[in-house]
């Protein structure tokens, strides 16, 4: 069977936009920021999946909506391949990294191997967790410094790495772009930014009249800023009541989020938008166990028989799911950084309408940078309150 790997492709991204809408709606929590990367999450996972059999594969297709997919391993290939084109890099920064590290004397199928070598451009390397664990986890969290500029750092906090561990799967994703059109750094000012629960805090807020793709309704607005060359782009939601973003977020369905990041009109908005800079920290295993990821972490439940055989004595499974996301949104552009652990032990339309509206983010807002041409999500998150890091 011959298979349309752009329609493949598309497929994937729909996906990968449906889980993005899932794990966001678990992991926010009452005015904090938010900020994390489901495509580097679903790329960590879809190499764990590579090597999973029975319940355990079922559960993880399930929660990442890879059913129905001939060959998720080979689009994904396709994806990150289009991600990291060397004809965007001379645009922007964006770069998608995976690696394996594996107990030096561990038996890891080769056929496994395959799989993460040659769709996810994961290299393998050796180590020795069972006496030089500490030695092994510095190495790996430099490995993910390096492919996020030194913005992702201590991805593996002392004690993740242990004498059990067997297998480390990381993903690191890092993009750097200026706007197309920066902002003028003379017309930052400190303003007001309305929380959630009504207090104010003083804020740098960026300003510029230009250009947009731009949308609105009774309940929000909503403004596409894009990065040089307009390949990719930042999509803000702003709700139009001060505490309106609870509201936006139980309507965030797939179907509404297309209807958010499709391009409505082109026309003249007057943009303001708070600097902000977010770093956030996830341990993900219970929030993939309740989207169904359950065998996986379990000791007696678990089958990666596709990564090793399965030893009822001595059987692999996923402790935790690391996930460490950064951004910096300024004048210049936008500088975002995510990486993704998976830690196994042995364990046990075009009109011009007048006049020019008034976007002010100066209240919660949603916000993620996309791919302009296919609507890939790579980073999704929040602001509540920009003062805050």
């Amino acid at each position: 069977m011959t298979v349309d790997i752009r329609a493949e492709e598309a497929s994937l991204i729909a996906s990968n936009n449906e889980f993005a809408l899932e794990c966001y709606n678990i992991l926010k929590s009452n005015e904090k920021n938010l900020f994390f990367s489901p495509l580097s999450i679903s790329i960590c996972l879809g190499m764990l999946y590579a090597g999973a059999k029975s319940a355990t594969a079922e559960q993880i297709a399930s929660a990442l909506h890879f059913e129905g997919h001939p060959d998720i391993h080979a689009t994904f290939k396709y994806l990150i391949k289009n991600l990291n084109a060397p004809s965007r890099s001379k645009c922007y920064e964006l770069c998608i990294a995976n690696a394996l590290w594996m107990q030096d004397d561990y038996k890891i199928l080769p056929e496994y191997l395959i799989i993460v070598e040659n769709s996810y451009f994961g290299g393998l390397s050796k180590m020795d967790f069972k006496t030089q664990w500490e030695n092994a986890r510095k190495k790996i969290n430099k490995w993910v410094e390096d492919r996020t500029e030194d913005k992702i750092k201590d991805l593996l906090k002392p004690g993740m790495v242990n004498d059990l561990t067997r297998l480390v799967l990381t993903n690191a994703i890092y993009f750097l772009s200026d706007w197309n059109r920066k902002f003028k750094k003379r017309l930052t000012k400190e303003e007001p930014f309305t929380l959630i629960n009504g207090q104010k805090v003083k804020v740098p807020t960026m300003h510029q009249k230009n250009v947009y793709v731009y949308t609105e309704n009774q309940d929000y607005q909503a403004v596409e800023l894009t990065y040089f060359r307009d390949e990719l782009s930042m999509v803000i939601i702003l709700p139009k009541k001060v505490d309106g973003i609870t509201e936006i977020e139980k309507s965030m369905t797939p179907k509404n989020l297309t209807g958010w990041i499709r391009p409505q009109l082109i026309q003249e908005v007057d943009v303001y938008i708070p600097k902000f800079k977010i770093t956030s920290e996830f341990k993900l295993a219970e929030t993939l166990k309740k989207m169904g990821i359950v065998d996986a972490f379990d000791l007696d439940s678990a089958d990666f028989s596709g990564i090793t055989p399965r030893n009822p004595d001595l059987n692999l499974f996923v402790s935790d799911v690391i996930h460490k996301t950064y951004v910096d949104v300024n004048e210049e552009g936008t500088e975002a950084a995510a990486a993704t652990a998976a830690v196994m032990v042995l364990g046990a339309a075009l009109e011009v309408p007048k006049p020019t509206p008034i976007f002010k983010a100066d209240h919660p807002f949603l916000f993620l940078i996309m791919d302009v041409k296919t609507k890939n999500i790579l980073f999704l998150g929040r602001i509540m309150d920009p003062s805050r890091e």
